[in-house]
């Protein structure tokens, strides 16, 4: 009876032992598979966010240079608003962009001339270019910039107006700048695949939402983003939204920085 108690009670423990070294594998095995998951998600939605900022930087940063080399060409120019050679430069920039239009807003006046000549002006139009957010923005900063997303009235399609600075020696004679309708930024983002219910939207540098499948949440403040934002650059991590986990990668366009 003895021998047999001992034999059932070595057995009881072989069992057990054999039983919780099963469950510490199974954990083990299923953590390993959860972490493997999650970064297999990460690496694929930060490639995703990351290809897609690049696209859209590469894109605005090519009407940016076009601009920028306008400038250049104007530099030993005086340039006014019936000056042919400005004209010139503005109706080939218009078609070697494919900008809706190109325009320059003078400093002395705040007249606007576009690149068909057609000029607006505060006596005639009550138009004057230096109060304008892309005038402005151009003389505080000194630099190349791109505006927020507006709706074009005539066309309905989404426009962002992209200027820089027109100085001369170092003087400002005015800003250059154009209008270009961002059909493909708004088609790149809306037809991005994730896998599963993912999807992408655009978030401007006031996190604002400016492009969306969701209508209704366009020009709101986005709730996914200040819980995954980090200094970096681009960067993934795990957020909540109406008590739903979420996972969230997102990258910044340097030209913007919308993310």
């Amino acid at each position: 009876m003895k021998i047999n108690s001992i034999k059932s009670k070595i057995l009881t423990v072989v069992l057990l032992s054999t039983f919780i070294s099963f469950v510490i594998l199974g954990f083990y095995n299923t953590k390993s598979s959860y972490t493997s998951e999650y970064n297999m998600v990460k690496q694929e939605e930060l490639s995703i966010a990351i290809d897609t900022s690049n696209f859209i930087n590469s894109y605005i940063q090519s009407k940016i240079d076009i601009l920028e080399a306008i400038v250049d060409e104007l530099q030993d120019v005086t340039v006014t608003a019936d000056n042919d050679i400005v004209i010139d430069k503005l109706r080939l920039s218009t078609k070697a962009g494919k900008f809706v239009d190109v325009y320059i807003g003078f400093e002395n006046d705040g007249s606007l001339v576009l690149s068909n000549k057609d000029i607006l002006n505060i006596e005639k139009d009550n138009y004057d270019a230096r109060k304008r957010p892309w005038y402005q923005d151009a003389v505080k900063t000194r630099k190349s910039g791109v505006s927020n997303p507006y709706v074009d009235v005539s066309t309905k399609k989404l426009v962002v107006s992209v200027y820089t600075p027109l100085l001369q020696d170092g003087k400002l004679i005015g800003v250059v700048g154009s209008d270009i309708f961002i059909d493909t930024i708004v088609d790149t983002i809306l037809n991005i695949k994730i896998p599963g219910i993912g999807l992408a939207y655009l978030v401007n540098d006031e996190n604002n939402v400016i492009i969306h499948k969701n209508k209704e949440l366009l020009n709101k403040p986005d709730t996914l983003l200040p819980q995954v934002l980090t200094k970096n650059k681009a960067d993934f991590n795990e957020a909540i939204r109406d008590n739903v986990d979420k996972l969230a990668a997102y990258s910044t366009i340097a030209t913007t920085n919308w993310k």
